[in-house]
């Protein structure tokens, strides 16, 4: 009976009428459990309005207070929700963060691995091409080493062969020096006993240790054949300084040598002063 909705009360400053009152409190009194009972009394019916609007207060009290409560968990329900959605809110995005961060890592790792596998594809090429290369040197090398051995037998042999001054016979010696010449690391140096520009194709040879020989012309400044004391000419002096630099026998500057002492002789002739020096000046 206390859960029925009460009557809409009595607006306020308007008085109700003596028959809305005591219809309401018809109404009103069943609804509190009372029995109802015929009060024509005037006594009766203002007992029934004044319980009518006590009742009616405290109910309307309670309502009051039950619609604060239920305002209040509706507001501590609203709030809580709140809470949770940005509990939840706040849980997605930490979900997300944690995936995207999932993600970056993943794709670092990726990338990493890839460029690693890169890095060891790199290393390997390079390996096997410098195992190619070093092979290649070695090869290269074998084949530079056998033709060299080829190039030295074969100069070798050469040697041999154009050593020809060691089938001399002992005696025959330089006219200088008197050393037998077959003895001689390097080839005699000849000179034609006549002039070579006249002088026929047999004719005789005059062989000399070409070192003992440069030093001997420059220190005497007697640019002749010791052995018949022909003059020697030009093309046979800067023939023997270029014998001296093919055998590394060093430099006499024996054409130089000659120059000079030409001129010296020259500007002799020229001053009165006469006589040849030097027993000849080799002069073509």
């Amino acid at each position: 009976a206390f859960l029925a909705p009460p009557p809409p009360p009595p607006s306020v400053g308007a008085q109700p009428s003596p028959t809305s009152l005591s219809v309401r409190a018809k109404e009103f009194v069943p609804s509190l459990g009372v029995a109802s009972a015929p009060s024509p009394a005037p006594v009766v019916y203002g007992e029934a309005q004044a319980a009518y609007h006590g009742e009616a207060a405290t109910r309307q009290t309670a309502l009051s207070a039950a619609a604060m409560q239920l305002h209040m968990e509706q507001v501590r329900l609203m709030e809580r929700d709140a809470k949770l959605k940005e509990s939840q809110d706040a849980i997605r995005r930490k979900e997300a963060e944690a995936a995207r961060l999932a993600a970056e890592s993943d794709d670092r790792l990726r990338r990493m691995e890839e460029r690693k596998r890169r890095v060891e594809e790199e290393e390997r090429l390079a390996e096997e091409e410098l195992r190619r290369k070093e092979e290649e040197v070695r090869r290269r090398k074998e084949e530079l080493a056998q033709q060299e051995q080829q190039r030295l037998r074969f100069m070798e042999e050469q040697r041999r062969q154009s050593m020809w001054w060691k089938s001399l016979p002992p005696t025959t010696c330089d006219p200088i020096s008197l050393e037998p010449l077959n003895e001689l690391d390097y080839p005699p140096f000849q000179l034609c006993s006549a002039d070579p520009t006249t002088a026929s194709a047999d004719a005789a040879v005059h062989y000399f240790d070409g070192h003992v020989l440069a030093y001997y012309l420059v220190s005497n400044l007697s640019f002749i054949d010791p052995l018949n004391r022909r003059p020697l000419l030009e093309v046979e002096l800067d023939s023997l300084d270029g014998y001296l630099l093919t055998f590394n026998l060093g430099r006499a500057n024996v054409k130089e040598a000659w120059s000079k002492h030409n001129e010296e002789l020259a500007e002799k002739a020229a001053g009165g002063e006469g006589g040849a020096g030097g027993g000849g000046g080799g002069q073509e």
